[in-house]
């Protein structure tokens, strides 16, 4: 069966670009930039934005290595990326809570979180055995989504 494409955008032209899974079965995430940094939490921005074929959500997570390595932890455990959230500005970020504040904190370009793309309860029943036949996908860089900003970060935009 044919991959299914996935849109992205990338903020700017120095932004971290996803690399093909070669081991394993997420996406590992870059840092592209620092969003706000306290005594207790860590935010950041991944600097994509992407179209996720309809049915389909993303789920983040905490790479095994990011609590070992810099002691956060995913605030949420997993993030999840509805469909809906597709515009050019509607930029994945995470918040990471510091469990040690005399750790070094990582930078641009560090992988420190990982997606899948999944269905989601909504996808029609055909349509999910379509993803059991092939659940692979093309990523296909693009200047603009198709889809208008939704905006919000950490709620279904309230």
């Amino acid at each position: 069966m044919k991959k299914q494409t996935v849109k992205i955008k990338y903020s700017n032209p120095d932004t971290p670009r996803l690399q093909e899974i070669k081991q394993g079965d997420c996406i590992d995430l870059y840092i592209d930039s620092i969003d706000e940094i306290t005594n207790e939490y860590f935010k950041v921005s991944f600097g994509v934005a992407m179209k996720l074929p309809k049915g389909y959500i993303a789920k983040i997570y905490p790479r095994s290595s990011t609590y070992k390595r810099f002691h956060l932890l995913l605030s949420n455990s997993i993030g999840i990326i509805d469909n809906s959230y597709s515009g050019d500005n509607d930029v994945w970020r995470g918040i990471f809570v510091r469990t040690n504040k005399k750790t070094k904190l990582p930078g641009k370009g560090d992988r420190i979180a990982q997606f899948e793309i999944v269905p989601s309860m909504k996808m029609k029943t055909w349509r999910k055995l379509v993803h059991l036949l092939s659940s692979s996908f093309n990523f296909k860089e693009v200047d603009h989504l198709d889809s208008k900003s939704r905006g919000g970060f950490g709620s279904t935009g309230k």
